[in-house]
């Protein structure tokens, strides 16, 4: 399922880290023009592996947070609410004003 998921997804986008469990091969499984053993896994049964993930999911974590302006993002949320608040009156406006006999 993670890898007809993947064939989905922009090539340079970061979604897929196949950890391996114990000491064992990637077995050699194609999805669509996805291949598995394309990827290096991760040895989760290791400290070294599980650091290494750690490390890695770290440093993406902050790359995301440091293109993310979030001062501007609660700006846009707040118009957006502002926005739906005033459509939710207009319309009960709209209701009340049809509702009320000539």
């Amino acid at each position: 399922m993670a890898l007809d998921e993947l064939e989905k997804r922009p090539k340079d986008s970061f979604y897929f880290i196949p950890g391996l469990l114990d000491d064992v091969f990637l077995p050699n499984l194609t999805v669509g023009t996805i291949n598995l053993q394309d990827y290096q896994a991760v040895k989760l049964y290791t400290d070294e592996g599980l650091n290494k993930l750690i490390e890695h999911l770290k440093a993406r974590i902050n790359i995301f947070e440091k293109t993310i302006d979030f001062k501007e993002l609660f700006i846009t949320i707040e118009r957006q609410a502002i926005a739906i608040d005033n459509l939710k009156k207009s319309i009960n406006d709209l209701i009340n004003r049809n509702q009320k006999p000539k």
